[in-house]
């Protein structure tokens, strides 16, 4: 599973940085679930930001006929909502507020499985390999007993840490710099597109 991720990862990155898409932004949903304030302004700012720059050259955006109607036979077939998968974020079904580590916490099946892994030479090799050479570039941390500590290879609570808490990754570097400032958050300035190193460690993977 861990191999999917990183290749996933490593296709998206590389497709990032040959400017072959125009308007991104790559949020993490341990920051979306421990900094969801924060993190939903600045993907507002994206938009807001992709929207003016659009605008600015003449382009405008709308759907097509066929995309509209398509989405509606979806709806109306109850199979457009199959389609998207729905992330818990904060509430549950009788609306009350849970700790938000309740959902950066696995399962126990997740537990069992990851277990499995490591008791395996190749697949604990691997694991490790991301823990100490990819996952840090997210700012992945673990969390035991409400304190935070460096990343872990085995089985736990994950999140990131603050300095991680917002967009990592942007198209709108220059409009998310501009509201980073004027919050004087000058410590966490964002880069346009995933380094480099990053990529590379990651389809080293495919290797």
């Amino acid at each position: 599973m861990s191999l999917l991720w990183v290749n996933a990862w490593a296709h998206v990155f590389e497709t990032l940085g040959q400017d072959d898409i125009e308007w991104y932004a790559v949020v993490t949903y341990e920051a979306l679930i421990n900094y969801h304030d924060i993190v939903v302004q600045e993907l507002l700012e994206v938009v807001q930001s992709g929207m003016r720059r659009y605008h600015s050259r003449g382009r405008h955006l709308r759907r097509t006929a066929s995309s509209n109607g398509q989405r509606l036979e979806m709806k109306n077939t109850g199979q457009y909502s199959q389609l998207h998968r729905r992330l818990p974020l904060r509430g549950n079904s009788n609306g009350l507020s849970k700790s938000p580590n309740s959902y950066l916490t696995p399962k126990k099946e997740n537990v069992s499985l990851w277990k499995k892994c490591l008791s395996k030479t190749q697949c604990h090799y691997e694991v490790e390999r991301l823990t100490k050479g990819v996952l840090p570039y997210f700012g992945f941390v673990s969390v035991r007993k409400n304190k935070i500590l460096p990343l872990s290879s085995y089985p736990g609570t994950v999140t990131v840490s603050k300095e991680f808490g917002h967009v990592l990754f942007s198209s709108e570097g220059v409009a998310l710099n501009k509201f980073r400032q004027s919050r004087e958050d000058m410590d966490s300035l964002i880069n346009y597109k995933p380094p480099l190193e990053l990529i590379s460690r990651m389809k080293d993977f495919q290797k």
